[in-house]
């Protein structure tokens, strides 16, 4: 169940709906959660919702490599001498395009270019484009 107060008492299974399938998608692969302290001097690099790679012992890959992860500041907390911060795992996958200009190609008569920065509409029945690459992913 979903409960917010701009469904209303009917609600509104449409935008539930787009809702929970976002929901989903974020936590399809459960996302690392890392705490570390930051001494008060570097607090001008420290920007809530800021992008950081982390890398350490903490998120190596399954046969123990270690791998710097993309990461988004969820938390800070400014103390007397050092700054509490807590970031997630910021990968979000898929095929991103950006809403392009009226008029438009088809997919099948658009560039390469076109394509790669631009993004398509399919049937969800479908699945795939006819040169068998996926959908893109809207916001």
């Amino acid at each position: 169940m979903i409960y917010t107060r701009w469904f209303g008492d009917v609600g509104d299974d449409a935008a539930a709906g787009v809702i929970v399938e976002r929901l989903l998608a974020r936590y399809y692969r459960t996302p690392n959660v890392i705490g570390l302290s930051v001494d008060i001097k570097d607090r001008a690099n420290v920007d809530l919702a800021g992008l950081i790679s982390v890398s350490s012992y903490l998120l190596e890959t399954a046969v123990g490599a270690g791998q710097p992860e993309p990461m988004q500041i969820n938390m800070v907390r400014t103390g007397d001498d050092i700054i509490r911060v807590e970031a997630e795992t910021y990968s979000i996958t898929g095929r991103f395009g950006f809403w392009m200009q009226d008029p438009q190609a088809d997919y099948d008569t658009a560039t390469v270019l076109e394509k790669a920065e631009g993004a398509f509409w399919m049937d969800d029945t479908i699945g795939v484009f006819p040169d068998g690459t996926g959908p893109y992913v809207y916001f």
